[in-house]
């Protein structure tokens, strides 16, 4: 779901015609619906899944996946604030070649900002690009983490105007390739900031961080660890830390 300044949107995958689609619908602040459900996505011989939405300064920018196991392929389109129609045509982000599976959007500063995993292919790992509220791409899918032969999932995106942090899971640097939280820091145009920082350790899977700002300039993150057998939701939290002149 994503706010305006007078009601929200709210978008979904739905199989009620066959094939999954996107759906969307506009709903008041007191939770009723405005209008009728409506159709975002095209129709095709493949499903949509996995929709995700952003409000930009004029538009709301959706993303989601169009393709079956093995050939999904990450989709972006702008739409009317007021109306949720077509303000740009949709454009493909990702190469048709990996399976591009999971993608997030925010909004940041002037443009969106879009992450997604390779779930398959020479290179697992995070990838990102951004697109202006017109459908253009500003800056071409960028891989940001760096699993070599492993892989890289769940990204996770806070924007910062001129940075944006991002936080993953990747099981590289784990000898029984259990997945490890890590964070790195890029520019607005996707030029790392510094090296990647690994953030949890535990004797299983850690994955699927939500991340969000705090008071006083941290970062809270929600994740899902399994490390004492059990799938349990942990929180960990990150400080900024300036060092001593």
């Amino acid at each position: 779901a994503g706010p305006t300044s007078n009601d929200f949107r709210v978008t979904w995958q739905d199989d009620r015609n066959g094939l999954f689609e996107v759906l969307g619908q506009r709903v008041s602040v007191d939770g009723v619906p405005l209008g009728e459900n409506i159709t975002l996505s095209e129709a095709g011989f493949y499903d949509d899944e996995s929709p995700r939405i952003a409000s930009g300064d004029k538009t709301v920018g959706l993303v989601y996946t169009k393709g079956v196991a093995g050939t999904q392929v990450v989709r972006f389109k702008s739409l009317e604030q007021t109306t949720l129609d077509e303000h740009a045509p949709i454009i493909d982000l990702s190469d048709g070649v990996s399976v591009a599976v999971y993608p997030t959007i925010v909004w940041n500063e002037d443009r969106y900002v879009v992450a997604w995993y390779h779930a398959d292919g020479a290179n697992k790992a995070v990838y990102a690009t951004t697109v202006s509220e017109d459908g253009q791409i500003v800056n071409p899918p960028t891989a940001l983490s760096s699993p070599g032969g492993w892989h890289s999932r769940d990204p996770a995106i806070l924007p910062l105007g001129d940075r944006m942090l991002f936080v993953y899971a990747d099981n590289h640097q784990d000898p029984d390739l259990r997945f490890e939280l890590y964070s790195r820091m890029v520019d607005a145009n996707l030029v790392p900031l510094g090296a990647e920082m690994r953030l949890t350790t535990a004797p299983q899977d850690s994955v699927e961080p939500i991340a969000t700002f705090g008071p006083e300039g941290n970062v809270g993150i929600l994740f899902r660890d399994d490390r004492n057998g059990e799938q349990h939701v942990w929180f960990t939290r990150l400080g900024c830390v300036v060092a001593a002149p």
